[in-house]
């Protein structure tokens, strides 16, 4: 289960990426199998720029977020994977707020453990 701190932790990075204008699509936390906990950003800058330049600017981007997920937390993924589609036919998530979901299926695809923090406009 997600804890509260790493929420609050995970909010804080998408402000910070918001104030420097990082596009962010989607945003979501789920732990792993050991149950580390990581922060899943989904952007269109993967897909402009590539993974490596797409993580040089998020990394350039947190040095000035304080309080929020470290880099090796976070996975950056592309703006156009099928959860991103998925998230935004069944759900809208306001800016700074999150919703837990349990062994949900959201238009096809599975979640098993997630908090939502944010989807793409519907």
């Amino acid at each position: 289960m997600v804890t509260r701190d790493f929420t609050s932790a995970a909010i804080q990075t998408l402000a910070g990426l918001d104030r420097d204008q990082f596009p962010i699509a989607a945003a979501f936390i789920s732990p792993d199998e050991d149950g580390t906990k990581y922060l899943f950003i989904f952007s269109g800058l993967v897909d402009l720029l590539g993974p490596r330049a797409a993580y040089s600017r998020l990394q350039n981007v947190l040095r000035g977020v304080s309080g929020g997920v470290p880099l090796q937390l976070i996975r950056l993924l592309s703006g156009r994977r099928p959860e991103v589609n998925a998230l935004r036919a069944t759900i809208s998530v306001p800016v700074g707020s999150s919703i837990h979901f349990r062994n949900s299926n959201m238009n096809g695809i599975f979640f098993e453990d997630m908090t939502l923090l944010r989807t793409p406009p519907l």
